[in-house]
């Protein structure tokens, strides 16, 4: 069984497809390299197969919406319990409400799982997120 997988700008490594035989991945690579080389995809460094024997491969993190047009993405992104902590801690370490909804647009509007949604969307996800870094500042809200 074979997969792509894909190397990020920050070098993260993350398997962008299911596992299949080595036709259809190699298929799907040629799709996904052009893509990469046409400039749609600039949070990319590279595509590849691997093997699912590959143990330096095989236990990355399944990412499929990445191999998606934009278009075709999840309208949301689901979020890790370390990555909501670091969000939060984001927030929290800006020192008020306001700070705390910015600091962390700022992050997430920077992230390729981002990218495709709208900034409203991020916007409302992290005021959300920063009154509940400062729920007494935003009772007054």
């Amino acid at each position: 069984m074979h997969a792509v997988f894909v190397t990020l700008q920050d070098f993260d490594r993350l398997r962008v497809t299911a596992w299949t035989n080595w036709d259809v991945a190699q298929d799907e690579w040629t799709r996904l390299d052009d893509r990469r080389r046409a400039g749609e995809l600039p949070h990319v460094r590279f595509f590849e197969v691997r093997s699912s024997d590959d143990p330096n491969y095989n236990r990355s993190p399944f990412e499929p919406f990445l191999s998606l047009p934009p278009a075709e993405r999840p309208q949301w992104v689901t979020l890790t319990k370390g990555e909501r902590h670091d969000l939060l801690a984001l927030g929290r370490k800006a020192g008020n409400l306001e700070d705390a909804a910015s600091a962390m647009f700022s992050e997430l509007a920077s992230s390729y799982r981002w990218e495709h949604l709208p900034a409203v969307d991020i916007s409302d996800y992290t005021w959300a997120a920063a009154r509940f870094c400062f729920p007494r500042e935003a009772e007054t809200w």
